[in-house]
């Protein structure tokens, strides 16, 4: 199935390193109508040995981004293939994009593909964000979340990207939703502003 203008509806969750998007991100998939995708479960999912993989994993190891060309290749192919393989149904459910766009470049070709009815915005102060990666780091082995230096580097290029990401939308797009509270108050608070969100 090729990609077409804007076959997809969906809604964007952004926010910093440890913000708590893949799990709020989670939870909404879990809920008819959503389709959770996450970009860090997209690259963590690559063969480590094949030279992709290779490549990906040493950029999130060391706390960079993968460029933005690779990033679209990748997410173009896998969302085909969740399509071709009937994981994700775009006439039955709207994307929760987790982790793409992550930059200014990358919004054009997102929008490209998909209709973004909203953009949540999750903020959380920057020492609540380091405790969560170094916790996340420790209980799940991730290289990425373990080392303060690494941790500093990935939330100073997120300050950096999200003012120029967040311009390239439109404002009443955009809603910024307190992401330092309980998870459980943080969904029902994402689920009452995406309950608009419906298919086209």
């Amino acid at each position: 199935m090729s990609l077409s203008n804007q076959e997809y509806q969906g809604i964007v969750l952004f926010g910093p390193p440890g913000a708590g998007k893949g799990e709020q991100g989670k939870r909404l998939g879990e809920k008819d109508g959503y389709f959770h995708f996450s970009t860090g479960d997209m690259f963590r999912n690559l063969d480590p040995t094949s030279a992709t993989g290779a490549t990906v994993k040493q950029l999130i190891d060391a706390g960079s981004f993968v460029s933005d060309e690779l990033t679209l290749q990748l997410f173009e192919e896998t969302l085909a293939r969740y399509v071709a393989e009937g994981i994700f149904n775009p006439s039955t459910q709207v994307l929760v994009l987790d982790g793409i766009p992550r930059t200014a470049e990358q919004v054009a070709p997102v929008s490209a593909l998909v209709a973004i009815q909203k953009v949540i915005c999750l903020t959380v102060p920057d020492e609540a964000l380091k405790q969560r990666l170094l916790l996340r780091g420790k209980k799940f082995g991730r290289a990425d979340d373990q080392d303060l230096v690494t941790i500093g580097k990935r939330l100073q290029t997120y300050v950096e990207l999200q003012n120029l990401v967040l311009n390239e939308f439109n404002p009443s797009l955009v809603i910024n939703l307190d992401g330092d509270k309980t998870i459980e108050e943080v969904h029902n608070a994402l689920v009452s502003e995406v309950r608009s969100v419906v298919l086209e």
